[in-house]
């Protein structure tokens, strides 16, 4: 019970903060993960200066930080898909984000993360370690 409430207090706080700015995972989002016997937890947001602060003080809670990039597209993230696939190919993660900033908490692996904006996709491969955070960054730029 104790590592539980560790593991929910982030999302829970980023909730309380900064509702409007940041969207904590939905039991329809992490259905894919369920479904493949992965616990996946993941907070997005970070749209205000504010809601972006509060994410990056949290994001060592995480495993995974991704960060979205597309001024040529209006800045508007909530169109950015997320999925995630382990070696075999099973999807472990399948969500939009609310925001640019987008952490996630992952078993330790090797992981393939799909980012698509408006049909415009960018893979990116990461090997996802106990005790640290990666950080990849996805830049639409046209």
């Amino acid at each position: 019970m104790k590592h539980l409430t560790k593991t929910l207090t982030p999302i829970a706080l980023a909730m309380a903060f900064s509702l409007p700015a940041v969207a904590a995972a939905s039991s329809a989002a992490s259905d894919a993960a369920k479904a493949n016997g992965f616990s996946v937890k993941f907070v997005t947001g970070g749209g205000s200066s504010e809601a972006r602060k509060h994410m990056q003080h949290m994001a060592s809670e995480f495993d995974l930080l991704l960060e979205f990039d597309a001024p040529a597209m209006n800045r508007d993230y909530r169109n950015v898909e997320v999925k995630m696939s382990d070696d075999a190919g099973k999807i472990v993660l399948d969500a939009p984000a609310a925001g640019p900033l987008f952490s996630i908490q992952i078993p330790p692996g090797h992981y393939t993360v799909t980012a698509d904006l408006g049909g415009k996709q960018q893979v990116r491969s990461v090997d996802v370690a106990a005790g640290s955070t990666k950080h990849l960054t996805f830049d639409w730029q046209s």
